[in-house]
Formats: C-alpha cells, sequence, structure tokens
C-alpha cells in the first residue's frame, strides 16, 4: 500500500469521532434555537440560545476552564456589556454569582463570544461597541 494512502486512510479514520462530536453539537444548538422561536421576549430567546453554546464549549475545553455568561469587571469598577460566552482559567480565578449573573474579573477572561440568530448590519454595530467597551477594561490596571 502506498504510504500516502495509507496516511489518507489514517487520518480519515481519526476525524471521525471529532467531526461527530462536532456535527452533534451543531444539532443542539440548532434545536436549541428552534425550540424558541415561538418566544416574544428578546433577552427570554438570547438566554436559551446561548446556553448550548456554553455547554459545548464545557464539554470540550479541559475541566479547569470555566464557561459561563455574564459581566466582566476591571479593578478600577469598570465592566463590560452583558457577554453571553465567557470563558476563563477557574484554577486561578472564581466567577463570582450576584442576582443569577456571573461578573468575572477582568484579569480571569481569557474569551468572549456573543451568539446572534441573526447577524444584521444593526447587530454588527453592537457588536462592535461592546468589543470597544471590552477593549476599555483595564486588568490589574493595565491596558
Amino acid at each position: 500500500m502506498d504510504a500516502r494512502l495509507a496516511k489518507r486512510k489514517r487520518q480519515k479514520a481519526e476525524a471521525g469521532p471529532l467531526k461527530n462530536k462536532f456535527e452533534s453539537a451543531i444539532h443542539d444548538i440548532a434545536s436549541a434555537f428552534k425550540k424558541t422561536d415561538g418566544f416574544k421576549h428578546a433577552q427570554t430567546k438570547g438566554n436559551e440560545r446561548e446556553e448550548p453554546v456554553r455547554t459545548l464549549f464545557r464539554d470540550i475545553l479541559p475541566k479547569s476552564y470555566g464557561v459561563v455568561g455574564g459581566e466582566i469587571i476591571d479593578s478600577k469598577g469598570h465592566h463590560s456589556s452583558q457577554t453571553d460566552v465567557i470563558i476563563y482559567n477557574q484554577n486561578n480565578n472564581c466567577a463570582f454569582y450576584s442576582g443569577g449573573s456571573h461578573i468575572i474579573a477582568a484579569e480571569a477572561a481569557l474569551v468572549t463570544i456573543e451568539v446572534k440568530s441573526v447577524l444584521s448590519g444593526e447587530e454588527i454595530v453592537s457588536i462592535v461597541k461592546a468589543a470597544s467597551n471590552m477593549r476599555g477594561l483595564r486588568p490589574l490596571g493595565r491596558t
């Protein structure tokens, strides 16, 4: 058997379980979106659609990473807008829980994700504004 062909077959076989995991996650997220079609309140619909995305990251990331939704705050008291998905290192930091939302120190946040059902021009402006707000946070008082 040609070495290149054997390598191709091996790569294809290895990709199966990973590919299946992500395809399944996409179906779970699509299903969650479909279940919320009847909701009229945008915040309720948004909250329900964010959770499957957070669950995906909780499932695939090592347990040393926390995945929550909430706000990020810096040492000067400046805070982000509500953020759908925040990934942080929970071995070195903790998430504070207040009234149904998580608060993450700016030093702890590693990644933020916004979940959108429809990406319109208005939503893009909103995302850019939120990212600009996030960029203004000062972990440990530094840029």
